[in-house]
């Protein structure tokens, strides 16, 4: 059903009937729940903690050989923006998704899958930013995590960054 049949139908309804729909939506889908909470009770610190330590567990899976599903990260990312929780909340949680890949890739064997979508994540990151007029500043902060020696693998990182200069030209 598209958006319009939604709101369409919806109108044909009355208030009470609106309200037991969201109703039965809010018991039967633990999405829905998490949504109308978010929505009643607006704590964006608290939904970006939950989401990050989400991110967090999903980049620890597996030891030697990472685990991580780079697919699982995006659809977390995915998750958390459909709150609106704000586009320094959605920016700040790309950006410590990625530093967290990159800081994990020096300790873990990472896929071609896994090493491709970090990169492209990174770029997902700039247009995001781009869109919401924020990319002087994390630009600055991708530099910043890429320039910094003591974090993640040195290789990785140009990986990363030749993405950067092919995708900006």
């Amino acid at each position: 059903m598209s958006k319009l049949k939604l709101k369409k139908e919806l109108s044909s309804l009355s208030k009470d009937e609106i309200i037991e729909v969201v109703a039965r939506a809010y018991s039967a889908r633990k999405e829905f729940r998490d949504y109308f909470e978010f929505f009643l009770n607006p704590d964006a610190d608290k939904l970006y903690e939950k989401y990050r330590d989400a991110i967090l567990r999903e980049i620890g899976r597996g030891q030697r050989k990472s685990k991580a599903r780079i697919s699982e990260i995006k659809k977390l990312i995915k998750n958390f923006d459909s709150f609106d929780a704000g586009t320094e909340y959605g920016r700040n949680l790309r950006l410590f998704a990625i530093d967290n890949l990159i800081d994990r890739e020096r300790y873990a064997w990472y896929s071609d899958t896994l090493i491709n979508g970090t990169a492209r994540l990174t770029l997902d990151l700039i247009d995001f930013a781009d869109k919401n007029g924020l990319v002087d500043s994390t630009m600055k902060m991708i530099e910043k995590n890429i320039g910094d020696t003591s974090r993640g693998n040195k290789n990785f990182k140009k990986f990363i960054l030749h993405a950067i200069e092919r995708h900006t030209l």
